[in-house]
């Protein structure tokens, strides 16, 4: 049954998964019409997540109780707090996010990290 559950997944949320394609961001990115300050404030998305990412890897390394459990964990945060975080800040260096717009839209952003932060400290 290789994969059986994440076929079930799919079709489960099939309508939503269709409903997100139609957002007018992934329509303008998959079309190569995104603009530049769209695409900047992305990036600043992407990069605040990494850190939600880094905080949710920490918690599975501190929770962990084996050599065995906490390397690979801890590989990933490494590479996240490292190659990940350098890769998102080189990219905001060439995509500047538009002054007066970096605040706003951490805050709209922020609903994402906040559900998956509840979630891992359930």
């Amino acid at each position: 049954m290789s994969g059986a559950r994440s076929v079930a997944l799919v079709a489960r949320h099939a309508a939503l998964l269709d409903e997100a394609c139609g957002v007018r961001f992934v329509r303008e990115a998959v079309g190569g019409t995104l603009g530049a300050a769209d695409f900047a404030r992305y990036l600043l998305v992407e990069e605040a997540f990494v850190l939600t990412a880094a905080r949710v890897l920490g918690r599975v390394v501190w929770e962990s109780d084996a050599w065995e459990a906490v390397l690979p964990h801890a590989r990933s945060l490494t590479n996240l707090v490292t190659e990940q975080r350098d890769y998102f800040a080189g990219l905001r260096g060439r995509w500047p996010v538009p002054a007066g717009s970096d605040e706003p839209t951490l805050r709209r952003a922020a609903v994402l990290s906040d559900v998956v932060l509840a979630q891992v400290g359930s």
